[in-house]
């Protein structure tokens, strides 16, 4: 579906490039989640508002920021796995381990 000249420069690009724009594409998918998700739940909270029981309201309301981080960190620690396959720095060991914290961190959150 992409144009040949398109697929030659894809191809053509040196691993650095490449990982870059596969790290920017995750971080740029993540954003576009996030905000699609803010806005999901602030109609769905704003037609919850209407209704007399106040258990819907809160728990649209608990869920707001936690789903957000939530969002952040799967896609920012995607993105840093992304790195670590490509390099050996010890630091990205402390990846997993970051992660299923914060994943943790979010449920118990909400």
């Amino acid at each position: 579906m992409l144009p040949e000249n398109l697929k030659h420069w894809l191809n053509s690009l040196d691993s650095t490039w490449g990982l870059s724009i596969q790290v920017f594409t995750i971080v740029l998918l993540t954003l576009l989640l996030d905000f699609i998700v803010r806005k999901v739940l602030d109609s769905l909270y704003n037609k919850l508002k209407l209704t007399e029981t106040p258990w819907d309201d809160s728990l649209v309301e608990a869920v707001r920021r936690p789903a957000s981080l939530l969002i952040w960190v799967i896609g920012i620690f995607l993105a840093a796995e992304l790195i670590r396959h490509d390099t050996n720095e010890a630091i990205f060991g402390y990846v997993k381990p970051v992660r299923d914290i914060a994943v943790i961190y979010g449920i118990a959150w909400f």
